[in-house]
């Protein structure tokens, strides 16, 4: 059976590239992709590589009544979008935030770098979505925070030297 999957956030280049992936993943089914500004339109009107590849067309309806319909959702989200939507599907389906969102461990961090989170309590609900390092808690996680371009480059580059302890990447 295929896992059946939303994209929220689907018009953007993120949410575009995702889809691209998903759509030739053979135990994936997209089901839901959403999009404010471009609801009742055609994937393939706005991602134009996806003529006769997909009929889909975007939605906009609530995260909480996408996540009874899917297995798993992808926020694909800019930064400080999906803590307003991820706490009303945290707990029914699993989730995939590819913001800064859910990142960090530390909320006065997040505060600091990026803007006040609305949903901080929800934090610890996340790992951290690196394979190269978490492929065995990934597997496992209800919730993943995906890492960023920057800190994935950096990471993988530096988990050698912290494997054999010669720095400490702890703050994960």
């Amino acid at each position: 059976m295929k896992t059946k999957v939303a994209v929220i956030g689907a018009s953007g280049y993120t949410g575009g590239e995702l889809i691209r992936l998903l759509l030739f993943h053979d135990d994936v089914e997209v089901i839901k992709a959403t999009s404010r500004t471009n609801q009742g339109k055609k994937i393939s009107d706005v991602h134009q590589n996806f003529q006769g590849y997909t009929e889909l067309q975007f939605t906009n309806e609530p995260v909480e009544d996408i996540a009874s319909d899917v297995d798993l959702i992808f926020f694909a989200l800019p930064h400080s979008k999906s803590m307003d939507k991820v706490p009303k599907a945290i707990g029914k389906v699993k989730i995939i935030d590819l913001s800064s969102d859910y990142r960090l461990k530390n909320p006065d961090v997040y505060n600091e770098f990026y803007t006040k989170h609305c949903s901080p309590e929800l934090i610890n609900y996340f790992e951290y979505g690196l394979p190269e390092i978490n492929r065995n808690i990934i597997k496992k996680s209800e919730n993943v925070a995906n890492p960023g371009c920057f800190p994935t480059g950096s990471l993988i580059a530096l988990a050698p030297l912290a494997q054999n302890i010669v720095i400490d990447i702890t703050f994960m």
